[in-house]
């Protein structure tokens, strides 16, 4: 009788045994994955507490430096496209047709939408950003903070590129409901199933950033209308 090692050749396991052990071994640790993530959140579950800008620039100081920039933080900058006004600050700021924004008195209108915490001051530096309406789900804001109704620590551990439903925040609100300022976006467009009949491209799993790119947070290209460039990309 042929033992080797002390193993009876009948006792010594197969290839085909060894291979379905560590078969079914890597298949219950693939299974326990998703719950190691969903218990850890995410790369950014290790927030103990959200302090707005701060929190963010921590790991983000360049991202932000970026943005503060940007016509989605300041809502104006430089005209090139009106005549008269060539070179001037300009833009949503003073926009004849966002008299909504444009009245000192209404800064909470302006702040559920405006990605800062500037308002009424209009401070539009770094340390005034907020990331979260752009890039946390679940989340609502006013014009000094967070809104109070929303858990902001849970909503910064869960922050992502932007979605639909983050774009339409304020895309779809412009000048206080669906339709109201641009006849063709609304809250509905945010949804996971998208009608075609709704919006042939939105309904073809197309997403905002399709088209609308960006380079270094400033957005690439404008609307058929007046205002400024954000970058210099077409």
């Amino acid at each position: 009788m042929n033992i080797q090692n002390g193993i009876h050749p009948c006792t010594k396991p197969s290839t085909a045994v060894r291979l379905s052990v560590a078969l079914v071994s890597c298949l219950l640790i693939a299974l326990t994955l998703p719950a190691v993530a969903a218990a850890d959140g995410g790369l950014h579950a290790g927030i103990d507490e959200y302090q707005g800008a701060e929190t963010c620039l921590a790991c983000h100081q360049q991202e932000g430096e970026d943005f503060v920039t940007s016509v989605h933080n300041t809502w104006m900058g430089e005209a090139t496209h009106v005549v008269g006004k060539e070179g001037e600050p300009t833009g949503k700021l003073v926009g004849v047709n966002d008299f909504c924004i444009a009245v000192k008195s209404n800064e909470a209108l302006c702040g559920k939408c405006h990605a800062g915490y500037g308002l009424p001051e209009y401070d539009f530096s770094v340390e005034k950003i907020d990331c979260l309406i752009c890039h946390a789900p679940n989340y609502k804001k006013t014009a000094s903070g967070p809104d109070p109704s929303i858990d902001a620590t849970a909503a910064a551990r869960n922050v992502g590129p932007p979605t639909r439903e983050m774009c339409l925040r304020c895309h779809a609100l412009a000048s206080g409901g669906d339709n109201n300022k641009r006849g063709n976006l609304e809250l509905a467009m945010g949804a996971t199933d998208v009608s075609r009949d709704l919006d042939v491209h939105i309904g073809a799993g197309m997403v905002c950033q399709d088209c609308h790119t960006f380079v270094n947070h400033h957005v690439s290209g404008r609307g058929m209308d007046l205002r400024i460039d954000d970058t210099d990309v077409p």
